[in-house]
């Protein structure tokens, strides 16, 4: 399937935004509006947590959003990422 065709499917579910708090994912949130998503016909498919963004090194709470994932049926992919880990590093002298 194409990017053209997967963006003009009726089944496309695309939130341009994730429910945050101090940067991390709020669980309660996202469940709601998978909910709201079926509710209306949509048909999400994935949820995308983020464990230790590289900007804040935040973590998603993982264990909930799992949770979620498995209680809706949707697939869920976890991006990992050190980058806040190096600032720390960097700025230790040895």
């Amino acid at each position: 399937m194409s990017c053209e065709n997967f963006e003009n499917s009726p089944t496309r579910t695309t939130h341009s935004f994730y429910p945050i708090l101090r940067g991390r994912m709020i669980a309660s949130e996202l469940d709601r509006l998978i909910s709201r998503d079926k509710a209306d016909g949509k048909r999400p498919f994935f949820v995308n947590a983020t464990a230790g963004t590289t900007v804040t090194g935040c973590y998603d709470p993982i264990n909930d959003i799992a949770d979620i994932a498995e209680r809706q049926g949707l697939w869920l992919h976890i991006d990992v990422s050190y980058g806040h880990f190096t600032t720390y590093a960097c700025s230790i002298s040895l």
